[in-house]
């Protein structure tokens, strides 16, 4: 595969290299298999396709990434983050729902086997019985590994490790006023990672609107918690786009770096393309994102909303990986790791 040197960020990544510890980051494996659905009658031709898509991608190909992702947490991390969509879901009936959220619990488990903290998606809550599953299986284990439990049947949690700040967002149920209390509490914590299924900044152009609080009528809610979490120069992790994503936006309060990583590859290989490479104009211009702005659809308004905004933008569309964050004293670099490497294509510094 041809290596992406991303603005010279890899040797300067390369030159710092120490760092106080490690993270490894997943995101949208949809664990699926056979035994784990059933037909319904209510199902239209796109549902059966869809989990005939998913089904094949676990035949081999994600089984594998997560081996390689095994290895290298096992190189050294303290922990494995999973940015939800764990589970495909849509499995028939309640049963068979829980015996998915079980398994795939189950298999990250014994997969990394070291501390694994996984966000609520939304296909953990695609029906009643999704919901449901979730609730049983996957909230109990949530609240034991976050060490905090949820009164208001939020998936909502934050933990300290190691000096730095770690807020688990319930992008379904969102709740602004946990943050600013989550954010007083620690306010001498050295770095802060948000992490959320849904991105906090819109950074998708081919897709339906994506981004925490992505209505029109949600947009104050949105601007709020950017304020929020820029004032503290967070990194926000997330997944939900299928893609490989980095971004840089700055705005009054300050600056937010997010990463969106997707881990499901296909069965062959795919080789990631850079789409848009460079700095906040080239993603303006984009053929793409200039045509969705001109637009009035919601997705148009929710690009608009941010132009100006981001200063750099990676995008490796729908090439699968994983993320290896390192966190040192004063900085926090992003490896990207593809499909089939084993070492990262590209690394970004998310702080300063």
């Amino acid at each position: 595969m041809k290596r992406v040197v991303m603005c010279s960020m890899i040797a300067v990544a390369t030159a710092c290299c120490g760092s106080d510890y490690e993270f490894l980051v997943v995101g949208d494996t949809h664990y699926d298999s056979t035994d784990t659905w059933c037909e319904s009658a209510a199902w239209h031709k796109s549902q059966l396709n869809s989990h005939a898509w998913n089904l094949k991608r676990w035949e081999r190909a994600i089984p594998n990434l997560l081996q390689e992702a095994g290895q290298r947490a096992a190189e050294g991390v303290d922990f494995v983050a999973h940015m939800g969509d764990m589970i495909f879901g849509e499995c028939g009936d309640a049963d068979l729902h829980e015996k998915a959220a079980r398994d795939g619990l189950a298999m990250m488990v014994d997969t990394f086997k070291m501390p694994f903290y996984v966000v609520k998606g939304n296909h953990e809550a695609r029906n009643k019985f999704a919901r449901d599953a979730f609730n049983k299986v996957v909230r109990p284990y949530q609240e034991k590994t976050w060490g905090h439990v949820s009164s208001d049947g939020k998936a909502n949690y934050a933990m300290m490790h190691k000096g730095d700040l770690y807020i688990c967002f319930d992008f379904l149920e969102p709740d602004i006023e946990f943050v600013e209390k989550t954010l007083l509490a620690y306010p001498t914590a050295r770095h802060l990672f948000f992490l959320s299924h849904s991105p906090l900044i819109p950074c998708t152009f081919n897709a339906a609107p994506a981004a925490i609080f992505d209505k029109p009528k949600e947009f104050e809610k949105r601007r709020k918690l950017i304020d929020l979490l820029a004032s503290r120069s967070a990194v926000v992790l997330c997944g939900h786009l299928h893609r490989s994503i980095f971004l840089r936006y700055q705005c009054e309060a300050g600056v937010v770096t997010q990463v969106c990583i997707y881990s499901m590859p296909a069965e062959e290989k795919p080789l990631p393309v850079n789409r848009i490479d460079g700095d906040g104009k080239m993603f303006i211009e984009h053929k793409e994102v200039a045509k969705a702005i001109a637009g009035e659809s919601p997705q148009a308004k929710l690009l608009k909303e941010i132009l100006g905004g981001i200063e750099t933008c990676s995008d490796f569309g729908a090439a699968a990986g994983y993320v290896v964050m390192r966190r040192g004293t004063d900085e926090v670099w992003a490896d990207f790791y593809f499909y089939g490497d084993n070492k990262p294509l590209a690394s970004f510094a998310m702080r300063p």
